[in-house]
């Protein structure tokens, strides 16, 4: 044991002659660390995590460059959609105008232009619809109409000759907006009737004809309680200080708009406050848990320990290491990650364990009559040696974890690794010093009440006697659990790994539930506008595939686009008619009670056809049911809003009003409906890059105009986990260059998979190797390794019993567990080998090897319980579990094999430690 025991003693020496300059050194250090630290930036895209060699990354990287792909999404949700639409209204002009945030922001998505729908609105629609529009717009008087709009949707979807199905969420989207134009028109109407001196006719009929001429140019949801507005910033997701910058003007922005507007629930969202919250929450992760651990700590360590100035200084030079290995990440990676943030909690939790073995022995011999420094040089020559070691194999464990191809693991790696080294420093160095410096000079105890740790020794021997049984317990809890281990499952869905209450995060959750689909968009571009809507064409067939948007939205085929203009000369030459003066008398009026009627005979079975291509959950039959009522067979379940029941009893309620109203409404409603009509129909050219709408095509055309993105929102589906799968496997059978959050998610998680599997195999194997060298005999290697290996088996075998996923963090516990395990291991053989009783050993070194493994537990408890990013929570959960598992077969297993004296073999019997 001489090589665990000589460097400890030449250490003491010097410390003991020169403790004033190590403070000194020391301080200068730390305050040298807390310049460097100014210099570190936190960094949550996923990019930035994976090798710049993969295929995704480079995909994602060169879109960056060519699109403005980064947005904030406001989100405005109400009862009232004259409310909502003030309020988006308002905050537009704000956001356009206030000195502050404008700068920030490039571009504003709230209507498609006015002139725009003027000029190209019957263009923009497919050839067949165009004709269809002509048979509707053939006679433009109310009833007429109403009339040959039941025709069209019975000849395209409900007749027995029907010509169109409803087959993918591109054909939901479109029939939800028709229906969603129906119903605005026929709650205007009914509103008319009920109120007509609210608006002159003329002006009710303008409102009316261009809901039924032009549609809806916001993006409502289906039941028009939530519209989004898309804000385009200025500068690119990875500018950090641009992004810094805009967030506090974005809110007070946000939060004077919110002020402005107390009936209008406003949300945001987009990847750039979701880096912004992200960036927020890592920060709590990295401050918060960290205080809380300390705290606990000292809490129990006041209980612990008689001289309650060693317990502070022992933290003092814990924060101290760990402020040295921000100073180092500060001159060298000068960046943090999702993975990297919870290194102050693992460095507490390890850290703390040096000093733990410090002080317990120091304390302990100064209780005995010892001055300091004999008190020190006894403790170091009994523990330093398994402190060095111990500090010595995790710090190589975290270490082995640099040479994995993962960026993220190799930086993890590097940052653990030196804070291991420069806590364990701390310890062995500026902590003795300390001591021996403002150490208390006096033997008496600060306090009454101690934890009495001796039935540690209790358990030992109990351990030893019964070492059969204790040790078959151990390997049958093992073969049982090794069956459930086999259950553990990857969680790839990122989503479900981040911040779960943030303003982003709850927003995003409310436009997946309203919208049926996930903000979080893939991508793709494409080097001509035939490619680009070549694969528009099949992403659109896609199932899990909600929207598509591309320069093929506004540019058809030259095929199509000759179609098209050859339906609108067929328009103009037959322009719609109309009666100047149309009659309604009650013949007329039950006309057009019936064609209401019909009306709402086919939107329950255009719901009812959509369940068979689209299923249950889609959002034809949430309109339907938001209009009309839920329809379970010949059951009927909740009422909607009734807007067609509702308009017949108006329109019956006093038939000669309604009769009067409606030619007064007529008389206006046919003449504004051929003025919207008339611009559209006089489209004589194909559309061209310079029509489309300034704000779409800077989003949609690269700035030199030679790429064009194609932007893929997938269904709210693929928050599962199947589908979230599914996605990503179909949308790289299209396209391998498609890339974005869902992509780069499931490669990230793999590669950890992976690498954290491969990083084990290293670390295991450092070890052993190294323990061999220390020990100098097979057999404490080998014992130590089955120690090693029941711990695993028993954790992961924990893990789906209690419900815990593996994730892109938590499978990195695998190669820790080891390097943190092996500690314990190495302080109980060690001791054991020098004292040769199982008794006096628990009693020295299983105090502080129990407190080493509370004091962890707290570390990475806190972050299962305050860390406020899911995965940095997951990833404390892991790390929990791993501790605690090593920590019972510390205290259990290991006397228990020490019951085979030949396996551990004696050390000295005469030592203090039998005194």
């Amino acid at each position: 044991m001489a090589l665990l025991q000589r460097p400890g003693e030449i250490l003491t020496l010097q410390i003991i002659r020169k403790k004033w300059w190590i403070i000194g050194v020391s301080a200068a250090l730390l305050l040298l660390s807390l310049f460097f630290s100014q210099r570190i930036l936190i960094r949550t895209q996923l990019k930035d995590l994976l090798p710049e060699s993969n295929q995704r990354v480079t995909s994602y990287n060169r879109i960056s460059e060519l699109f403005s792909t980064s947005s904030i999404i406001l989100s405005f949700e109400g009862d009232s959609r004259t409310e909502i639409l003030r309020a988006a209204r308002d905050a537009r002009d704000y956001l356009e105008h206030d000195p502050g945030i404008s700068p920030f922001i490039e571009t504003i998505q709230l209507e498609l232009p006015g002139d725009f729908i003027e000029r190209w609105g019957l263009y923009m629609q497919k050839a067949d619809d165009i004709r269809r529009s002509r048979d509707m717009f053939s006679r433009l008087n109310l009833l007429p109409f109403i009339e040959a709009l039941n025709d069209n949707l019975e000849a395209s979807y409900t007749g027995d000759s029907a010509e169109e199905e409803i087959l993918t969420n591109q054909d939901e989207w479109e029939m939800v907006g028709t229906m969603s134009n129906m119903e605005r028109a026929l709650l205007l109407l009914r509103d008319y009737l009920e109120n007509p001196d609210t608006g002159t006719p003329a002006e009710r009929a303008e409102e009316l004809a261009a809901i039924l001429a032009i549609g809806d140019t916001y993006t409502f949801d289906p039941e028009g309680t939530m519209l989004l507005m898309t804000l385009v910033p200025s500068f690119s997701i990875s500018d950090y200080d641009r992004l810094l910058s805009m967030m506090p003007e974005f809110r007070r922005v946000f939060g004077e708009i919110t002020r402005r507007h107390p009936g209008v629930r406003i949300g945001y969202t987009g990847d750039l406050t979701r880096e912004f919250d992200e960036q927020a929450a890592l920060s709590f992760d990295l401050l918060v848990p960290s205080l809380i651990a300390l705290l606990l700590i000292l809490i129990l360590f006041v209980f612990s320990f008689q001289q309650i100035r060693a317990v502070l200084l022992a933290l003092i030079s814990l924060v101290v290491g760990i402020l040295f290995d921000v100073g180092i990440i500060g001159i060298t990676l000068r960046e943090l990650n999702i993975l990297t943030t919870s290194f102050a909690v693992i460095l507490i939790g390890l850290g703390i364990d040096f000093a733990i073995h410090v002080i317990s022995n120091f304390t302990d011999y100064r209780g005995r009559g010892m001055d300091e420094e004999d008190a020190m040089t006894e403790t170091f020559k009994k523990a330093g040696g398994s402190i060095l070691i111990g500090g010595i194999t995790t710090a190589i464990a975290f270490f082995m974890l640099m040479f994995s191809d993962s960026r993220a693991i190799s930086q993890f790696g590097f940052i653990a690794g030196c804070g291991i080294l420069t806590c364990l420093a701390s310890t062995l160095i500026l902590l003795p010093a300390l001591l021996l410096v403002f150490g208390a000079k006096q033997n008496q105890t600060n306090h009454t009440y101690i934890i009495d740790y001796r039935f540690l020794g209790s358990l030992g021997g109990f351990c030893r006697k019964r070492r059969i049984p204790v040790l078959a317990a151990s390997i049958i809890v093992a073969a049982l659990l090794a069956v459930s281990a086999a259950g553990n499952r990857v969680e790839y869905n990122i989503e479900n790994l981040t911040v779960t209450d943030s303003p982003s995060s709850i927003t995003e959750n409310r436009i997946r539930e309203k919208f049926n689909l996930s903000p979080q968009a893939s991508m793709t571009t494409a080097a001509s506008i035939e490619e680009a809507r070549d694969l528009s064409d099949t992403l659109k067939q896609e199932f899990l595939v909600a929207r598509v948007s591309s320069v093929a939205d506004f540019i058809p085929s030259p095929g199509e686009s000759q179609e098209r203009l050859k339906e609108l000369s067929l328009f103009r030459q037959d322009p719609p008619g109309y009666r100047k003066e149309y009659r309604y008398d009650n013949e007329g009026l039950d006309n057009l009670v019936y064609e209401i009627q019909r009306l709402e005979w086919n939107m329950i079975e255009i719901g009812d056809l959509s369940v068979a291509n689209l299923g249950e959950e889609n959002m034809i039959l949430k309109k339907r049911n938001s209009m009309i009522r839920e329809i379970f067979g010949a059951e009927v379940g909740r009422p909607g809003r009734e807007v067609f029941q509702k308009l017949i009893n108006t329109l019956e309620a006093d038939r000669d009003r309604s009769m009067r109203l409606l030619e007064r409404l007529d008389t206006h409603f046919a003449p504004a409906m051929l003025k919207l009509l008339q611009p559209m129909m006089q489209t004589v050219r194909p559309m061209e890059i310079r029509d489309i709408p300034e704000s779409y095509s800077r989003e949609l055309i690269s700035r030199d105009g030679k790429q064009f993105l194609i932007s893929i929102q997938p269904t709210e589906a693929v928050a599962r986990e199947a589908e979230f799968m599914s996605f990503d496997r179909r949308m790289a059978e299209i396209n391998p260059a498609i890339t974005g959050t869902v992509q780069m998610a499931i490669d990230w998680t793999r590669e950890m998979v992976t690498e954290s599997r491969r990083a084990s195999v290293y670390v295991f194997a450092a070890i052993l190797l190294l323990l061999l060298l220390t020990f100098r005999k097979l057999l404490p290697t080998l014992i130590a390794a089955l120690f090693l290996l029941i711990s695993l088996v028993i954790m992961f075998g924990l893990f789906p019993i209690l419900g815990i996923r593996l994730n892109l963090m938590s499978v990195l516990a695998l190669p820790m567990i080891i390097g943190m395990g092996i500690d314990y291991a190495v302080h109980i053989i060690h001791r054991y080998m020098l004292e040769g009783d199982i008794e006096t050993t628990m009693t020295w070194s299983g105090k502080a090897v129990l407190l080493s493994g509370v004091t962890t537990g707290f570390g990475f408890g806190s972050l299962a319980l305050f860390g406020s990013m899911a995965a940095v929570s997951s990833f404390g959960e892991a790390l929990f579990i791993g501790v605690m598992v090593c920590l019972v077969l510390t205290l259990t297993f290991l006397p228990a094999v020490s019951g085979f004296p030949a396996l551990l073999g004696r050390g000295n019997q005469n030592t203090i430690g039998r005194q």
